[in-house]
């Protein structure tokens, strides 16, 4: 968005945590989601856009949840998707909505945050938002557990209906 906003344009949204950290990664500026820099990065601020912000190259995320307007800060926006959860016990998407692929999948997983999403996990000091597995006993693509809520990626090429997991959709273009 613009200098001097703080606020998202209609169609896009405010980005969760993950999804700035995604957006911080797509940009490779690593500072921001290394644990040594976690306190610079992550702020409390009513003086700086809420959310997700740039400041020249570097990448913020305001916990305020009114924040303000800055003369050279600006709020970063995703666009909105539109996620269509299928019934439980079901493989395939409905009609009007097609299957995730495994960055979407990944990008639904973001949206839904860290800070109330089970199912993160780190390795090798990077942070992963959901499992990828190849499993014929499970729905293909993304998928989301009952109970746990965790979302997972099956790469298997068909898959199954399964009465605990429900396939995650998108709505089409």
């Amino acid at each position: 968005m613009d200098v001097n906003t703080n606020e998202c344009a209609v169609g896009y949204n405010e980005m969760t945590y993950y999804q700035c950290h995604l957006y911080a990664k797509s940009i490779d500026f690593k500072k921001f989601y290394d644990d040594r820099y976690y306190n610079d990065y992550m702020v409390d601020d009513d003086l700086s856009p809420k959310g997700c912000y740039l400041n020249d190259q570097y990448v913020y995320f305001n916990k305020a949840s009114v924040g303000s307007t800055h003369s050279v800060r600006q709020p970063i926006c995703i666009r909105s998707e539109t996620y269509r959860p299928m019934d439980l016990n079901t493989n395939t998407c409905t009609e009007g909505a097609e299957e995730l692929t495994y960055e979407q999948c990944e990008a639904y997983a973001a949206s839904k945050d860290m800070f109330n999403f089970v199912g993160y996990y780190t390795s090798d000091n990077d942070y992963y938002q959901y499992y990828t597995n190849n499993r014929s006993d499970r729905p293909k693509g993304c998928y989301c557990e009952t109970v746990t809520a965790q979302i997972f990626f099956n790469e298997h090429q068909e898959g199954s209906s399964h009465p605990d997991y429900y396939p995650i959709c998108i709505e089409e273009n």
